[in-house]
């Protein structure tokens, strides 16, 4: 036992050596521990100062882009110190908000970009312009919040920006210690929207704005050391477009919290049944597919079943307006949704467009929720129809998928059973953390 532990030493000695010659100066964590026999074991992490760039104050969470920012920053800081930097428009600075996630995250920096009040019909014109423009991308930061970030950028050793909005509002600086997060490719967003629009004005626009982040999502995967990417699917994808990027693209898929799981006995479904939906209905793909289902899916499934109701969890802004039908049920912010999700017999997410991957699918698994989804509404995830996911892309097929599943209880428990272990084995964040550290630590292996 004497001679493996002053071998371990002896390696560990070896490897600090090479390593602390990186400009990122690492500190070793060494961690042992003893076993019934006796065995000493060492763990090493290489301990960095990260500044974590976001456009959002996460706390509390009013969506997957907030809980995604969330958990992200709860991961590093089980082996690294993080400073927080949110950049976002002058005007939305909430001090409550800002409070909450300095209290949870720690350090904690505001840096307000320029923005137009477009109480103007000129401002209102320069956004429309700025919108379609595509050589504009974000505003960038003024000069004294750039000092600021400049500042911060020479304390730590990593930049990790999540969002590309908030790197091309610092002009893409220090991409050569960067790491750029692009859990959501915008511009496959918009060209599925784009497919959608009905006039040709319409369709410029939005040819456009999809060539706008096209051209500036391609130039940060060329630019950034590190790129995260959201899933197998992305990966494929941004692979082809980029040949030559393939060795910096890391997966770091969506989550949800371990906490949530929960065992299919346990949950107390409805009799009659009850399908729902969650979403936060002032994001585009959740409003328009809402509507579709209302419109096109939900008429037939209440026409089969009366007494089967629809539940609706989101906030929506006072601006839009769902379609009404018999049977549903808006309840907008729900305060306990695990409660509420588990009296549903399934989960619908009918999304005809959109990017990334979707949380409401992974918290559905993890609660033991039967999920019943579009392809677009499941890329990504590792799904396979009839085992873990019922998928339907239109309307006879949706409806034929959600009565199947609330008149056949073994399909419920098939279905729950296969999804609890998707999630366990793939998409809880402890799972997740350890990506993480493998794309921190292939930034210091190539220093």
């Amino acid at each position: 036992m004497l001679n493996s532990f002053f071998f371990i030493l002896h390696q560990i000695f070896l490897w600090s050596k090479s390593h602390f010659n990186s400009p990122l100066r690492p500190i070793i964590k060494i961690e042992n521990y003893y076993n019934q026999n006796w065995a000493c074991h060492f763990s090493v992490v290489i301990f960095m100062k990260i500044l974590f760039v976001t456009n959002h104050l996460p706390c509390p969470p009013l969506g997957g882009s907030y809980l995604r920012i969330l958990n992200l920053a709860r991961q590093m800081k089980k082996n690294h110190a993080i400073t927080t930097v949110c950049i976002n428009a002058r005007g939305t600075y909430d001090q409550e908000r800002f409070d909450r996630t300095k209290a949870e995250l720690g350090e904690l920096y505001y840096l307000p970009q320029p923005y137009s009040t477009m109480d103007s019909s000129i401002s209102i014109l320069r956004h429309k312009f700025d919108q379609h423009w595509p050589f504009y991308y974000s505003r960038k930061l003024a000069r004294a919040e750039m000092s600021v970030f400049d500042e911060l950028s020479r304390q730590h050793d990593i930049i990790w920006y999540e969002k590309i909005q908030t790197a091309a509002a610092t002009g893409m600086r220090y991409p050569e210690k960067s790491i750029i997060d692009l859990d959501d490719l915008l511009h496959l967003r918009i060209k599925g929207e784009y497919a959608q629009k009905a006039s040709l004005r319409k369709k410029i626009a939005e040819r456009l704005i999809y060539y706008k982040h096209f051209r500036t999502e391609l130039s940060a995967i060329r630019k950034f050391k590190k790129v995260g990417i959201c899933s197998k699917a992305d990966l494929a994808y941004v692979s082809r477009l980029c040949p030559q990027a393939a060795n910096k693209l890391h997966v770091i898929p969506n989550g949800f919290d371990i906490t949530a799981l929960t065992d299919f006995a346990s949950r107390s479904v409805t009799t009659p049944s009850v399908i729902g939906f969650v979403g936060y209905l002032s994001y585009k793909p959740n409003y328009d597919g809402l509507c579709w289902f209302i419109k096109e899916v939900w008429p037939d499934i209440y026409a089969n079943d009366p007494k089967v109701e629809f539940h609706i969890a989101g906030m929506i802004s006072k601006e839009l307006k769902l379609p009404e039908s018999a049977g549903i049920k808006y309840l907008g912010f729900v305060d306990d949704l695990a409660q509420e999700m588990n009296s549903w017999t399934a989960m619908v997410v009918p999304l005809l467009s959109g990017g990334g991957t979707r949380l409401k699918i992974l918290e559905g698994f993890a609660r033991s929720c039967p999920v019943i989804s579009t392809s677009t509404g499941a890329y990504g995830l590792e799904v396979e129809h009839g085992k873990n996911i019922m998928l339907a892309d239109d309307p006879e097929s949706f409806v034929r998928c959600c009565n199947e599943v609330c008149a056949n209880e073994s399909l419920q428990q098939k279905l729950s059973a296969n999804a609890c272990e998707t999630f366990q084995l793939h998409y809880h964040w402890d799972k997740i953390g350890e990506s993480i550290d493998a794309l921190l630590t292939s930034m210091t292996s190539q220093r």
